[in-house]
């Protein structure tokens, strides 16, 4: 049929497009500038290594927070970084940025967590801030581990902006 219209779905840097392919007018589910968008969520990828608390400022400065893991497929980036899980209020209650109790566990094996405080003592606070990656060489990068608060990568999340309509980007 000559008015019917197929719909495609294209991943751009900072925006989702579903695009009409009979007049090139699309609707756009926007996220932030600098934010790119995958499996509905807006996320943002920081290029400066900040320590736990420094990346959870950063995400709530920019509109979002810390990621907040519930499931192996929220799980796919391949890099070290931060999520929103913390001990540092009381030892071995585990909390997400949002208060939420830590239901879902996808520790490294029967290793993590386990507080340490360094091969030489350099972290006597121990370790109270949990990240995504791997733990020597292992390649695990779905995995959790705790670390000192120190400086690593941040990666940011938040809800993805309305619909907008727009002439798309061919």
């Amino acid at each position: 049929h000559k008015n019917k219209r197929h719909l495609t779905i294209g991943r751009h840097r900072d925006q989702c497009r579903v695009r009409g392919t009979d007049n090139g007018i699309g609707l756009y589910l926007n996220c932030a500038e600098g934010w790119e968008y995958y499996g509905g969520k807006c996320f943002y990828f920081s290029p400066d290594k900040l320590t736990w608390a420094q990346s959870r400022d950063e995400c709530i400065t920019r509109g979002g927070h810390l990621v907040i893991i519930g499931s192996l497929e929220d799980m796919e980036p391949e890099d070290k970084f931060w999520i929103g899980l913390t001990d540092s209020i009381n030892e071995n209650e585990w909390l997400w940025v949002d208060n939420s109790a830590l239901s879902t566990r996808f520790w490294l094996g029967n290793q993590e967590p386990d507080d340490r405080i360094g091969e030489y003592g350099e972290y006597p606070e121990g370790e109270d801030c949990a990240r995504m990656g791997e733990l020597g060489g292992t390649k695990d990068a779905k995995s959790w581990l705790d670390a000192n608060c120190n400086s690593i990568v941040t990666v940011c999340v938040s809800h993805a902006g309305g619909w907008q309509r727009r002439q798309s980007r061919a």
